[in-house]
């Protein structure tokens, strides 16, 4: 039995040494085992293939997925690095405009009129909101902002910046109807008054509604010429825009109020019985004579004979007070005719400069200037729709009776009287034609062509 065991054992040990070996001898000394072995070779270098084919594809995705995340991650540090380099260079820049540029003193405190939205995460500015008054008719409105451009050695500036700032405060609240917001006194002395600071100036202030005084002295400051810049009255513009308000001979208008002020005192020393100084006397007849030549002179030439009459010592000081005053309504006029064209034409506000003639001094010498102004005014609103036909004319028989309070001849009142004529001549309705032609009777403003 132990022989039968072992060589069973020893037959199953043979069997596995010799199957390797017949294995071998199969596929390599036969026909059939050969073409076999090639095929399963075959059959595996081609699975081999196909798995390095399937490695390099996944290889391949993984290069370009990871050369995407690369380039993305290469776009993101370039953009950050140029947000960086931006915000840095716009701080700078901000910074250098406000110190070196921006004309107007306190430049690092917000500006007057807006209301700035920060990011809560850059705490960079998202947003900028321009401040509105809110009426109690639950109307809403931008006040318009006024500067006054003056350089440090302007003449008279203290006297109208003073004069300017307290018609506004007292006429033109910057919280009601026909707000103006104040920024006289502003300019900062060490900054040139041309054009490059206006456009320093529209750079940071662009979208509020501004008007800002630049006046230059000409001809050794015997004339003023008032420019006038303005942006955002309702128009959009790129550029700030400047014109030529006027041109004031000085010397001329200096004249003319010591020749009234002559005729005044000597009306005054009339009144009380006082006999005038020989000279004061000899002079104002000489003044009278010159007066009486204006079919042989101009109105130049006469004023130019004027010029060598100084004001008595008697009135000197006034003339000087009444002068600087009359320079001031120049400014206080300019800036009351544009915030009323600008609250007019934005708002529908009616204007308010006519009820205000009483309070200005010097108001006499500007009347055709203003005169034609609001003309032009009402009846391009009312071409426009803005004004009705009855406000129009009821707005200008108010200017009649301001002029008429202020004694203003029949000539200068004129060209009003014309132009209310021909606004009730297309009055359509009888009755109200009738009434206001009775209200021009009684007014007796004159009656020039009616129609």
């Amino acid at each position: 039995m132990s022989c039968g065991f072992g060589a069973y054992f020893l037959g199953g040990m043979l069997g596995r040494a010799v199957g390797p070996i017949a294995q071998d001898f199969f596929y390599l000394k036969t026909p059939w085992g050969r073409r076999w072995a090639a095929q399963k070779a075959e059959q595996k270098n081609q699975e081999a293939e196909k798995e390095l084919e399937r490695q390099l594809k996944r290889d391949r995705l993984s290069h370009d997925r990871q050369k995407e995340l690369l380039k993305i991650q290469f776009e993101n540090n370039k953009q950050s690095a140029e947000r960086q380099i931006f915000n840095s260079y716009a701080d700078w820049q901000q910074k250098v405009f406000w110190e070196k540029c921006f004309p107007l003193r306190n430049p690092y405190d917000m500006p007057m009129g807006y209301e700035f939205v920060y990011d809560e995460n850059s705490n960079r500015l998202k947003q900028c909101k321009l401040n509105t008054v809110l009426l109690p008719n639950n109307k809403q409105i931008v006040p318009l902002r006024v500067i006054s451009a003056f350089a440090g050695s302007a003449n008279n500036a203290p006297t109208i910046n003073s004069n300017l700032s307290m018609f506004l405060t007292d006429n033109f609240s910057a919280n009601d109807e026909h707000a103006v917001v104040s920024d006289i006194g502003s300019w900062k002395p060490e900054m040139p008054v041309n054009d490059a600071s206006m456009n320093y100036l529209f750079m940071g202030l662009k979208g509020q509604p501004v008007m800002v005084l630049e006046p230059n002295y000409i001809d050794g400051g015997n004339t003023l010429r008032l420019k006038i810049w303005s942006w955002s009255l309702g128009e959009q513009l790129q550029y700030p825009v400047g014109f030529d308000f006027g041109q004031f001979d000085l010397k001329a208008l200096r004249t003319e109020i010591v020749i009234n002020e002559r005729k005044k005192y000597m009306a005054l020393l009339e009144k009380a019985q006082i006999k005038p100084d020989t000279y004061i006397a000899k002079d104002n007849e000489e003044i009278a004579r010159i007066e009486q030549l204006g079919d042989r002179l101009s109105a130049d030439e006469i004023n130019l004979l004027l010029r060598k009459y100084a004001p008595p010592k008697e009135i000197q000081e006034y003339v000087e007070k009444r002068f600087n005053e009359t320079i001031s309504t120049i400014f206080t006029c300019a800036v009351s005719m544009y915030a009323d064209s600008f609250h007019l034409y934005q708002y529908g506000t009616m204007p308010k400069q006519p009820e205000l003639f009483a309070k200005m001094t010097g108001i006499e010498y500007l009347i055709p200037q203003i005169r034609d102004y609001y003309i032009t005014l009402v009846n391009i609103a009312q071409n426009r729709g803005i004004l009705d036909l009855k406000d129009s004319i009821d707005f200008e028989l108010g200017m009649l009776d301001s002029f008429k309070q202020l004694n203003v001849s029949d000539d200068e009142r004129k060209p009003l009287v014309q132009n209310v004529n021909n606004l009730v001549f297309h009055v359509n309705d009888g009755i109200e034609q009738q009434k206001y032609i009775n209200r021009l009777k009684l007014g007796n403003y004159g009656n020039y062509g009616r129609r």
